[in-house]
């Protein structure tokens, strides 16, 4: 696995679980809009039975909410995984642009600004540092 592939598997769960949770809301307000009481955390009726609007409503809200859940405690994983790569990385300039650009989402210029080097510089520096990540990386997943 290349750490770009890696950290687009942050940035792709990160985007996940906010789209889960707008769709929660989106559901959570459909159910209160139905004009009926709004209940959480009930649990299933048996098969075959038939469900309200509302009903329907709320447990896909509570569905994605516990996707989400799920989703965040991957993404520490993840994140807490990729800060003890980085932190492999013995170069300190190393390690704080690929904190600022993947874990913190910075663009160029903030980074470029942060760091006070030439965006040549950066992308350089960059670049180097994505190839100790995949090394690191490769270390890992091979086993």
């Amino acid at each position: 696995m290349k750490s770009k592939e890696y950290f687009r598997k942050i940035n792709y769960l990160k985007t996940a679980i906010e789209f889960k949770l707008e769709k929660a809301e989106f559901y959570k307000e459909l159910a209160q809009s139905a004009g009926g009481t709004v209940y959480s955390d009930m649990p299933k009726p048996p098969k075959g039975s038939v469900r309200s609007p509302m009903e329907e409503a709320m447990i896909k809200a509570l569905d994605l909410e516990i996707e989400a859940k799920k989703d965040e405690e991957e993404l520490s994983r993840l994140t807490v995984e990729a800060l003890n790569f980085i932190e492999r990385i013995e170069d300190l300039k190393l390690q704080k642009i690929l904190i600022l650009r993947y874990l913190k989402e910075l663009n160029w210029y903030k980074i470029q600004r942060t760091m006070d080097y030439s965006e040549s510089a950066i992308h350089k520096l960059h670049n180097k540092a994505l190839a100790k990540m995949d090394v690191i990386i490769n270390e890992k997943y091979k086993k």
